[in-house]
C-alpha cells in the first residue's frame, strides 16, 4: 500500500489522504530510526531520525479507532506528569511510565490537547534527539536507580536530587484541534508533522460502511542514516522557500521562522524512511520524494488554527460577498465581517490556499 502512495507522491500527483497515509505510516516505521547524520565537504549536521506526526481532524472521523488498531503501539491513557513521563520516589522506587514502555515502539496520544503545560515542556526534550529529559526533584533519593532497556535508560544517583530518563520511540498525537495562540505551543507543535484534514462526506460515508481509509502499517527498522548529499537537498529547499508566496508568510512573522529549519529536518527524515524501505541506511536523489509534500507540511502548519469558515473565507473572498458567505454557513454578516477583519490582521486573508498549488507545480518542474 505504501509504496503505491509513494509512486503516487514522486508523480506529483497525490491527495490529501495520500499525503496523510504516508506521514502517518513514516512516523509508525521511525520508532527506532537512530540519528540523521547531514554532510557534504566539510559541512555535518545530526538531527533524529524518528518522526513524530500530529493528526487534527474533526470528531467522529475515525482517529480513535484507528489509534487502537495500530502495532507496536502504546496508548497513553494516563496524562499526567508521572504517568506519562515518570519519577522516582524519597525511597528509589521508579514510577514506570508511558515513555518508558513507548521505548522503541509508537507512543500514541489522543486529544493531545489535554496534555498540561509541564507534560509538554518535557516531552519537547524527549521527542528531540538526544531524546534525555533531566528534572530536578524536590527531594534527595536514598537509593541508586539505574534501568536500562535497548532503547530507554533511567537513571538517578543515590543522595541525589536528579531524575534523567533516555526514551526513543516515535510520537504520533491526535486531536480535533489545534490553538497555538492559547493551548498549544508553537514549540511543541513544531516538534510534530502536522496533518490538518476536514474530511468530506464521501469520507464519512466509507467510514460507517465500514471501510478502511487510514493505513499505518509500521515497518521497524533499527537504522542510522547518511545523507551524503545534503547540501544539495538543502539548496533546493531554500530555492523552493524563496521563490513562493510563503517567504511573505515567515518574513511577517519573525518569532515563526525557526520552523523552517525544522520542516527542512522533517522532510529529510521522510526522505530517511523512503530509504529505509529498501534497507538502505543511505539517503540519495532517489529517495527525496519527500519534497513533493513541503506543500501539505506548510499548509497544514500555517492553517492550523483555521475552522472551515475561515478556510472558506480565504478560498471564495472577495469573489463572495459578506452577505453571501453569511449565508453559506448561516451566520450574521457581522460574523463574517469580524472574521475577515481577524484574517486581515494575521495577515492570512491574502495567502490563499492555491498558492500551495502553486507550489506543488514549481516542486515538480524541479525535482
Amino acid at each position: 500500500m505504501i509504496r503505491k502512495v509513494i509512486n503516487k507522491i514522486s508523480g506529483g500527483d497525490f491527495s490529501e489522504i495520500d499525503y496523510m497515509n504516508f506521514v502517518l505510516e513514516a512516523s509508525a516505521s521511525s520508532a527506532r530510526f537512530d540519528s540523521v547524520v547531514e554532510h557534504e565537504g566539510d559541512s555535518r549536521y545530526i538531527t533524529r531520525g524518528v518522526i513524530h506526526s500530529m493528526l487534527v481532524m474533526p470528531f467522529g472521523s475515525g482517529k480513535t479507532s484507528l489509534f487502537v488498531s495500530v502495532k507496536e503501539a502504546i496508548s497513553a491513557h494516563d496524562i499526567s506528569f508521572p504517568g506519562l513521563i515518570g519519577t522516582i520516589t524519597k525511597e528509589g522506587e521508579l514510577i514506570e511510565s508511558e515513555v518508558m514502555k513507548a521505548a522503541g515502539k509508537i507512543l500514541i496520544i489522543d486529544e493531545f490537547q489535554k496534555l498540561s503545560i509541564d507534560v509538554r515542556n518535557a516531552m519537547n526534550s524527549i521527542l528531540e534527539y538526544p531524546h534525555v529529559y533531566t528534572r530536578t526533584l524536590g527531594y534527595r533519593i536514598r537509593n541508586r536507580v539505574v534501568k536500562r532497556g535497548k532503547y530507554y535508560r533511567v537513571v538517578a544517583k543515590r543522595d541525589s536530587n536528579m531524575f534523567e530518563i533516555y526514551s526513543r520511540f516515535s510520537c504520533i498525537a491526535g486531536g480535533m484541534y489545534v490553538n497555538t495562540r492559547k493551548t498549544i505551543s508553537k514549540a511543541w507543535f513544531s516538534r510534530f508533522i502536522p496533518i490538518r484534514m476536514h474530511p468530506s462526506v464521501d469520507w464519512y460515508e466509507k467510514l460507517s460502511r465500514g471501510e478502511k481509509i487510514i493505513f499505518i502499517n509500521p515497518k521497524l527498522r533499527e537504522l542510522k542514516f547518511e545523507f551524503n548529499n545534503y547540501l544539495d537537498f538543502h539548496s533546493i529547499y531554500w530555492d523552493l522557500i524563496k521563490s513562493s508566496d510563503i517567504l511573505k508568510y515567515f518574513s511577517a512573522r519573525p518569532e515563526e521562522r525557526g520552523y523552517l529549519v525544522r520542516c527542512l529536518q522533517d522532510l529529510v527524515r521522510l526522505s530517511a524512511f523512503v530509504a529505509s524501505l529498501d534497507n538502505s541506511a543511505e539517503i540519495n536523489d532517489e529517495y527525496m520524494v519527500s519534497l513533493s509534500v513541503l506543500p501539505n507540511i506548510l499548509a497544514s502548519y500555517i492553517f492550523s488554527d483555521l475552522d472551515e469558515v475561515d478556510m472558506c473565507i480565504l478560498n471564495k473572498w472577495p469573489n463572495l460577498n459578506q452577505t453571501e458567505l453569511a449565508s453559506e454557513f448561516g451566520l450574521t454578516q457581522a460574523a463574517i465581517s469580524t472574521r475577515i477583519r481577524v484574517l486581515k490582521e494575521e495577515g492570512l486573508l491574502g495567502l490563499k490556499t492555491g498558492i500551495f498549488d502553486k507550489l506543488k507545480k514549481i516542486i515538480a518542474s524541479r525535482t
